[in-house]
């Protein structure tokens, strides 16, 4: 349970934080080293073509999906045992 919660915590501060990050990234990238640093790392084979903003949604873009998981496995759950 403990593991649970300390998930839920840091999945809470990042999508707390989520909007200052993205601001501060594009604050960043006006500086044209910084933004072609982040263009040369975009390029790499490991990165697949995305950028540090694709990388920084994931987070967010899971919390969301596992919070419609838990709606729809509570709502199949509540049918199926009434």
């Amino acid at each position: 349970m403990c593991v649970q919660s300390d998930f839920l915590t840091a999945y809470g501060e990042y999508l707390h934080n989520y909007e200052a990050a993205t601001a501060l990234l594009q604050h960043c990238l006006q500086d044209p080293s910084f933004d072609q640093f982040v263009k040369t790392l975009a390029a790499s084979p490991d990165c697949e073509g995305l950028g540090l903003e694709d990388f920084l949604i994931l987070p967010y873009q899971r919390i969301t999906a596992y919070a419609h998981i838990f709606q729809v496995s509570r709502h199949t759950h509540t049918h199926t045992h009434t």
